[in-house]
């Protein structure tokens, strides 16, 4: 393979328009005369790249999804396990709590047959590492974060917790690279995805082309933002009349992603809106 072609694969840098045929017949030298038409044509734009301690803040973010992760994956061993023995727990238990002592009576727990005890420890033991870690990682992630006041900044946004903030910071990294609105909404996916030909115009679902560190974040900040600002409240229930709640929060989402940009890019402390309601005076 040349070494454009190496480079550009490499760095993720080049979005290329081919034919047909193109597509069918992917040789290294189609894709050398690819690059060299689009770069004639001053066709080809570059992407964001971060820096060394940017990627390694995003690194430090994603591993903590991990972790809970790898932590949700092990309770629902565990349950399927109880559930496939037909083990009913005691009431206090009941729930699933997931507390030291139920980690405790499970390791205390005796079965028929003592493989069945070797499986249960081994979950039990992967669970434990697996909160570990994630504990560990969430201390480091305080601890970087004391570093950057925009994190600061946007943890005064209603429902943006430390997690989240981490998040848009570390996915986003810098939000001037957005010219408005739209275009950070759609790389993390808060637009719908739509089909149109002549005046037909079909509009579908929430767009797959989408951030998964970021869209499921902010739909959940937006349930919580909603509970702590009148304004955003307000908007939800207008919308909530003509369309479904969960519709609804996807839009609330937006418009908290525009309260992050603005907060991000003015660099001053959110402040929460304000709802004028128009009394009619008793006669």
């Amino acid at each position: 393979m040349s070494t454009i072609v190496q480079f550009c694969i490499r760095r993720r840098f080049v979005f290329l328009y081919f034919s047909r045929k193109e597509r069918d017949r992917k040789s290294d030298p189609i894709d050398s005369g690819k690059l060299s038409r689009e770069r004639a044509n001053n066709s080809l734009t570059g992407i964001f790249v971060p820096d060394v301690h940017e990627e390694a803040l995003r690194c430090l973010n994603r591993l903590y999804k991990q972790n809970t992760r790898r932590t949700t994956q092990t309770k629902n061993r565990i349950r399927g396990l109880l559930h496939f023995l037909g083990i009913k727990l005691p009431e206090e238990f009941d729930r699933l709590c997931w507390s030291n002592n139920f980690l405790t009576f499970l390791d205390n727990m005796q079965f028929k047959d003592p493989l069945n005890k070797i499986v249960m420890d081994t979950h039990v033991n992967d669970l434990r590492h697996a909160r570990t870690n994630r504990t560990t990682v969430l201390r480091q992630i305080r601890k970087a974060s004391r570093d950057v006041p925009t994190i600061q900044l946007l943890k005064t946004v209603p429902g943006v917790g430390l997690l989240t903030a981490f998040a848009l910071y570390t996915e986003l990294v810098d939000i001037n690279r957005f010219r408005n609105l739209d275009t950070p909404a759609s790389y993390v996916g808060l637009v719908p995805s739509t089909q149109s030909s002549d005046t037909t115009i079909t509009v579908g679902g929430m767009s797959h082309r989408h951030c998964q560190h970021l869209r499921t974040a902010l739909i959940e900040s937006a349930w919580v933002a909603i509970r702590n600002d009148e304004a955003l409240l307000f908007a939800f229930n207008q919308l909530a009349k003509r369309m479904k709640k969960a519709d609804a929060i996807v839009r609330i989402a937006k418009k908290l992603l525009n309260r992050v940009r603005f907060v991000w890019k003015t660099n001053s402390p959110y402040t929460k809106g304000v709802v004028e309601v128009s009394l009619s005076k008793e006669k």
